[in-house]
């Protein structure tokens, strides 16, 4: 359980916070305990984007600033034909090159420019071979794309953050994505495009281009 009030399953960023880099959500704020669980909006700017401080979702947990390689690093939704979690908990023995492996990056969520399920950043592919079922989100209710990738909204750079610690601002293509030449912006991914265009090395762990099926 995570957070002054002890949360169960929260979303990353409360991590963060319990690890010492400050709240997320200023509890003093709130009266209850069921209150400040049902908060979804983060009260401390070390958590926001300066790129995105003046749109909808800047403060949002669920849609906001960042997100992370949920499809190879804690995939807990089960696969339909696999029985228990996907891929959650992830082991370190199966991570070869954290120098190499993308722990969390701008992330644009299922809108455009920005929103819905930014927490999460999908990979340039499915991660097929961990068991991920699909791209996220899956439902309408929840945007018009079946796909939340990284964005490069800092000069045409994503900031992204490796396991090992370090941090590089990389282009679409150094990460990975096929990237529409009309819009430059990665191609868009439907529910069932298991083995659309783009490259996983950096996302993988392993540093290679795991197979998708």
């Amino acid at each position: 359980m995570v957070g002054p009030y002890r949360r169960m399953s929260p979303r990353w960023i409360w991590f963060l916070s319990d690890s010492g880099m400050g709240y997320v959500i200023d509890p003093y704020k709130y009266e209850t305990e069921e209150a400040f669980n049902a908060a979804l909006e983060m009260d401390n700017d070390y958590f926001i984007c300066p790129s995105l401080k003046d749109r909808e979702y800047a403060r949002s947990i669920r849609n906001g600033a960042y997100g992370y390689n949920w499809q190879y690093l804690a995939n807990s939704r089960p696969h339909p034909d696999r029985p228990g979690p996907a891929n959650y908990p992830v082991s370190q023995l199966s991570i070869k090159f954290p120098a190499r492996t993308v722990a969390f990056c701008d992330s644009r969520g299922s809108n455009i420019p920005h929103g819905e399920h930014g927490y999460l950043v999908d990979p340039p592919k499915m991660a097929y071979s961990k068991g991920a079922r699909d791209f996220l989100p899956k439902s309408p209710a929840v945007g018009p794309l079946k796909y939340s990738p990284a964005d490069a909204r800092h000069g045409g750079k994503v900031n992204v953050s490796f396991l090992d610690g370090h941090a590089e601002a990389m282009t679409y293509e150094e990460l990975g994505y096929a990237v529409d030449p009309a819009t430059r912006r990665p191609v868009e991914k439907g529910l069932n495009d298991i083995d659309g265009p783009g490259e996983n090395s950096l996302w993988s762990g392993t540093g290679r281009d795991e197979p998708d099926v």
